[in-house]
């Protein structure tokens, strides 16, 4: 296992805690409160490198190669 492997799994591991925390967490949220745009907001940025690292990993893109 390269590098770019044991990373990328750690980056998808470490994004599905987080959205199962956020799963967990949003239904007891008022819509409109400021936990709930926090967590909305949270939401975007960990979906967005979750799917990156899966990209990468997926195209099997080495990008800690000298």
């Amino acid at each position: 296992m390269s590098r770019t492997d044991a990373i990328l799994k750690l980056v998808v591991a470490v994004n599905a805690v987080f959205l199962l925390l956020l799963g967990f967490a949003y239904p007891h949220l008022e819509a409109g409160s400021g936990a709930h745009v926090a967590a909305v907001l949270a939401f975007v940025p960990t979906v967005l490198s979750l799917a990156l690292a899966t990209v990468v990993w997926y195209v099997g893109l080495d990008v800690f190669v000298p």
